[in-house]
């Protein structure tokens, strides 16, 4: 296992038998105890606070949107082959951190409304598995290739675009019966589509759930990170708690390799800097500081007038190579994570337009605030579902904050 850290080491030994499954320290599936709400929100949040905000905001009964698929689930994976799946599938180039979990909530949202097991098949740079796991201890979404052996199966690429059989909302779900597995190679924004289908609207527990709110939902019981990033954080979060102070975390997106003007970055760290100070200022709260950038000119500028300034070392780098494959493509895609969760958790938002900063706001239950509002003088937080503004289309060259503020 090239290059990984003694940690990861740690979490990979544990998906060490056939299809993944944990084993070694957890029952076996046939005498797996049943794990009540409770215990899953201790493996989904080291802190309380973090546990009674998930079921505030997704309901005290929250389990009961998992507990179908979660039987499907186990059935799968005791080799029950009349269970259908839904399989989400990233072969090589799929996008940020952000493509990845847009694709992901649309398809594990399709098989929850069609009562399906689901798994994902993400090995490309880093496998997803080293860093995330469902909440569930005796479950996992670990692909394996023989469980579409001699099965019926239909393959769907949308990229940036509706599925191949039309937005979710009007198409005809019931398309995909005939098949016993659907792999879907996608990173787009369905999952309200999906619930706004007028054939399961009123068929399923999930529809109640606003958009964001249920994405946020899935993501904290599905891709909870694994014990070796949630220490980190914590290792953090508890500087911040000894300060007495809160946390403002900050993105900062130029665009890499397409934003080597040093007046240019100076500008766009002026922006976000006086945005920090208005925040700090607005709220009367001497927040410590959290930041992360594709810029290390950017960051390090940050620690000069941020005495006590977090973060994680390094740069972030796109995790299939847009602007260059990092030296270090298991610690640059752990870096990713560790970000990505720390944004998250922090009391303030400030954040680029980008979907890996804001399906963290999603993941936090957060509104967020972007250097827009310091621009026409508004400092309102903000709040859209991913990439709902056309400011911030993937892959779009407004996706960066200088070229947003036109700085050529």
């Amino acid at each position: 296992m090239r290059g990984l850290s003694p940690g990861l080491i740690y979490i990979s030994v544990l998906i060490c038998l056939p299809h993944g499954v944990f084993c070694a320290r957890l029952p076996s599936l046939k005498e797996s105890p049943v794990f009540e709400a409770e215990h899953l929100e201790a493996i989904m949040f080291p802190n309380q606070v973090d546990a009674a905000r998930y079921r505030r905001m997704c309901g005290s009964n929250w389990h009961r949107l998992f507990q179908a698929w979660e039987t499907q689930q186990k059935l799968a994976l005791s080799g029950d082959g009349a269970i259908k799946l839904v399989i989400w599938r990233c072969p090589q180039a799929c996008g940020g951190l952000g493509d990845r979990q847009r694709g992901i909530l649309t398809s594990f949202t399709l098989a929850l409304v069609l009562g399906r097991a689901f798994f994902i098949d993400s090995e490309s740079p880093i496998p997803l598995r080293y860093f995330f796991r469902p909440a569930s201890p005796e479950l996992h979404w670990i692909y394996d290739s023989t469980f579409i052996e001699d099965r019926t199966v239909i393959e769907e690429f949308f990229s940036n675009a509706a599925p191949p059989i039309g937005d979710y909302a009007s198409a005809n779900l019931s398309y995909y019966d005939s098949y016993d597995v659907v792999i879907q190679e996608n990173n787009y924004w369905q999952p309200f589509s999906i619930l706004q289908n007028a054939a399961i609207r009123h068929l399923t527990p999930l529809s109640p759930h606003e958009d964001h709110i249920l994405a946020g939902c899935i993501l904290n019981y599905l891709l909870v990170p694994n014990l070796h990033i949630q220490l980190h954080i914590q290792h953090i979060l508890q500087k911040v708690q000894a300060r007495a102070q809160s946390l403002i975390a900050v993105q900062v997106r130029t665009g890499d390799s397409r934003a080597k003007n040093l007046t240019m970055l100076d500008d766009v760290y002026h922006i976000f800097q006086s945005c920090v100070e208005r925040i700090r200022h607005q709220d009367k709260v001497n927040y410590s500081v959290f930041v992360t950038s594709d810029s290390e000119y950017i960051m390090n500028k940050f620690a000069v007038d941020e005495p006590n300034l977090m973060s994680f070392a390094g740069k972030i780098s796109h995790p299939d190579g847009q602007f260059g494959m990092p030296d270090d493509p298991d610690a640059a895609f752990r870096k990713l994570v560790l970000d990505h969760i720390m944004l998250s958790k922090a009391q303030q938002l400030l954040i680029s337009r980008s979907g890996f900063a804001e399906l963290a706001a999603v993941r936090g239950f957060k509104s967020y605030y972007t250097p827009l509002h310091c621009r026409l003088d508004s400092i309102v937080p903000h709040y859209e579902f991913p990439f709902a503004n056309p400011l911030a289309v993937p892959g779009h060259a407004l996706n960066t904050v200088a070229e947003i503020f036109r700085f050529d």
